[in-house]
């Protein structure tokens, strides 16, 4: 899990499977994978597998987006595997962009990350348009609504959106976990879980834990999660 970084992969050959948040997606490239901050994930990646890997802060992408390009909130912060037809033009777009990057990430000159950050941007945009195009097919996973205004988790939402990912991903106790999301009393974090879910959070872990397990499995397996 990057904390504060965002990731976006480009797979031009190749294949294998990502899991993202617990859900496993098959790699079928062509295909672009986002992978915002605070996603925990991990790839598995077949001989001879090529592309380009993109990483960004994802605070100055929102910060951008939210200034200039509202609709890319919902594509940089949902975590989505999106097949391309090589064929659309949008597809088509990607590749120099793609190639102008690391051009440029390569020349090592004064004022490389000014030219290579409006690419970036120009490469997103494209990202965002193959998404809500439907060019090829999308999967999301996370708690994005699909709908390009997803918004960070409420306080009272928090404790469901983070907490759960905490006990399945870490071996922090439970009061670790609520003081790192801001709780002096861990026990309100049971009597909170308890209300909403019906299950203690050492229930929710054991839970999690078998179904990350499977997950892994039908990952190995190359096939798809859902």
């Amino acid at each position: 899990m990057h904390d504060a970084l965002n990731q976006v992969l480009v797979r031009r050959k190749g294949g294998g499977s990502v899991l993202m948040d617990g859900s496993a997606w098959p790699l079928k490239p062509p295909c672009v994978v986002v992978v915002p901050a605070r996603c925990v994930h991990g790839f598995r990646f077949t001989p001879g597998t090529d592309g380009a890997v993109l990483t960004a802060a994802q605070r100055w992408l929102e910060t951008v987006a939210n200034a200039f390009v509202p609709v890319l909130l919902g594509t940089i912060r949902r975590p989505a595997v999106i097949r391309m037809d090589p064929k659309r033009r949008h597809a088509k777009a990607l590749r120099p962009l793609v190639d102008a990057i690391e051009r440029e990430s390569a020349t090592h000159a004064p004022g490389q990350a000014a030219a290579g950050r409006p690419l970036l941007m120009a490469l997103l945009v494209q990202i965002a348009r193959l998404s809500e195009g439907g060019a090829g097919g999308v999967g999301s996973v996370g708690d994005g609504s699909g709908d390009g205004t997803v918004a960070r988790p409420r306080a009272g939402d928090r404790v469901l959106h983070e907490a759960p990912r905490e006990l399945a991903y870490s071996s922090l106790s439970i009061k670790q976990i609520a003081a790192e999301l801001g709780f002096d009393d861990d026990a309100y974090i049971g009597r909170f879980f308890k209300k909403q879910t019906g299950h203690r959070p050492t229930a929710v872990r054991a839970l999690a834990r078998r179904r990350l397990a499977v997950a892994h499995g039908v990952a190995g397996q190359g096939r798809q999660l859902v």
